[in-house]
């Protein structure tokens, strides 16, 4: 139940950045809400994946998978829920991990020139998903 509270936090943090006018902290907020949450779900679905992230100590570029950690997961995650007939989970989850590359790509490329309504589109995407999984969590 902690865990919740946590995620829960982070993105009331993020909001809280938005509506004073920090969008680029609110986005990376969300963004890095998108890993802790792609973290915890793979202790329960992608096992290995974490048993891997903690040999290489860290979840990102493994060099001997040629991929990135947190991809992996995810894709382990999301085939796991569709194999539970969660498909309107696993669709909420693509969405709101799509929303966070893209914020990870606006934040290291351009995100001073960057659509607003876009990321804003990207944040609503994450908290949606954060809606539907955090009843899921408490199940």
């Amino acid at each position: 139940m902690s865990e919740i509270n946590q995620f829960g936090n982070e993105l009331k943090e993020g909001a809280q950045l938005l509506s004073k006018g920090d969008l680029a902290g609110a986005a990376v907020k969300h963004y890095k809400f998108m890993h802790e949450i792609i973290k915890f779900l793979a202790q329960k679905y992608a096992p290995e994946v974490c048993k891997k992230a903690s040999k290489y100590g860290h979840w990102g570029y493994w060099r001997e998978e040629k991929r990135y950690g947190y991809d992996i997961a995810y894709h382990i995650i999301r085939k796991k829920l569709e194999q539970q007939s969660r498909e309107n989970l696993s669709l909420s989850l693509a969405l709101a991990w799509k929303s966070a590359r893209e914020i990870q790509e606006e934040m290291r490329y351009h995100f001073h020139g960057s659509d607003e309504e876009l990321i804003r589109e990207d944040i609503d995407n994450i908290r949606r998903f954060w809606n539907k999984i955090k009843d899921f969590i408490k199940e």
